[in-house]
């Protein structure tokens, strides 16, 4: 049997056989080894498997930084809304201090409108 190194390296060989291809194929998987085969396709099998798993971690990590990133948003947003509301709570205070002193004043000018007069002694 011809060897595929001996095949291709034999110029005087090339020269004489026109089929030189078709014998270096059937030569070149005629002598295949099956255990290459299983080995192959073994491989071929763990390295699908570690594709798989290697970009599901890479997804994992992508969906931790996306949660990460809405959840600072979030934490950021409730922040505004906050000192939104402290904003509006010492707007109402000062305004319902205002009214109180409105009040205040009203009552004032009430009583020395209508000051309560006791009647006369006899």
């Amino acid at each position: 049997m011809i060897d595929l190194w001996l095949v291709m390296s034999d110029p005087v060989w090339f020269a004489h056989n026109d089929d030189w291809h078709r014998r270096a194929a059937v030569l070149h998987w005629g002598c295949m080894n099956p255990n290459v085969a299983i080995i192959s396709a073994v491989l071929a099998v763990l390295t699908l498997v570690l594709a798989i798993l290697g970009a599901s971690w890479l997804n994992q990590r992508g969906m931790e930084r996306l949660i990460d990133a809405l959840a600072a948003e979030f934490r950021a947003e409730v922040k505004r809304l906050d000192q939104r509301l402290d904003s509006v709570e010492q707007r109402l205070d000062q305004r319902l201090d205002s009214i109180g002193q409105r009040l205040d004043r009203i009552a004032r000018q009430l009583e020395a409108i209508f000051k309560p007069m006791l009647p006369p002694r006899a």
